[in-house]
């Protein structure tokens, strides 16, 4: 194997392993830390990201005050970035719910004014599953065990990406090389095809490329 062959391995490997360390101390943090911890962080990444998602639509819908559309869009959007920052400052399960309500209500009202409903459908959905999530986490006694199903679903598939990255880097490294096509004898056409068949990464094969057309 030769030594950029080689450092390309050590890289995917380096890359499958950081990977692999991130999946597993996110499930055992889902599956062992404190609830309280948990909901603290998550009420702050919740908050950051509504705020975030809701200002565009905030300042698209100033525009569209004129239409009914536009303004329901503008209150809805107001409110939600009001209960986004207050769930980054001040943790309370409410907010969590209504939020929750907001990213269901939103898709719904946008179906009912826009006339581009399929593609509205696909757009929306992620907002819809955020919602009916945040809705669920809003009582005490489902969070725990949405955390412990997470963290366990978060290592199967991280061991699940681990596997599966290795056999695909091992199949890459049995592949044959990159081919070249080379004007042999200066005629200004290519007439030569020049392949790495054993994946070394030096070329070791000659092939006539008109012969081949």
């Amino acid at each position: 194997m030769s030594q950029k062959t080689n450092g390309t391995v050590k890289y995917a490997v380096t890359g499958i392993v950081f990977a692999a360390m991130i999946g597993v101390l996110l499930g055992l943090l889902l599956l062992f830390a404190p609830v309280a911890l948990l909901l603290n962080i998550m009420f702050v990444l919740l908050g950051i990201l509504t705020v975030f998602n809701n200002l565009p639509t905030l300042i698209f819908s100033l525009f569209e005050l004129k239409t009914t559309a536009g303004k329901v869009l503008f209150l809805l959007s107001l409110v939600a970035t009001f209960l986004g920052v207050m769930m980054i400052f001040f943790h309370n399960s409410i907010y969590m719910i209504l939020l929750g309500v907001y990213f269901v209500l939103v898709p719904v009202l946008r179906l009912i004014f826009s006339k581009e409903r399929a593609e509205l459908v696909r757009e929306e959905l992620p907002k819809v599953i955020l919602g009916v999530v945040m809705i669920l986490l809003g009582p005490a006694y489902i969070v725990s065990i949405l955390f412990h199903v997470a963290g366990w679903v978060v290592l199967i598939m991280t061991a699940v990406y681990v596997v599966s990255a290795l056999i695909a880097l091992r199949r890459a490294q049995h592949k044959t090389g990159a081919r070249v096509f080379v004007d042999v004898d200066g005629d200004g056409t290519i007439d030569a095809l020049y392949v790495d068949t054993t994946g070394d990464g030096k070329v070791d094969t000659a092939t006539r490329y008109r012969d081949e057309q």
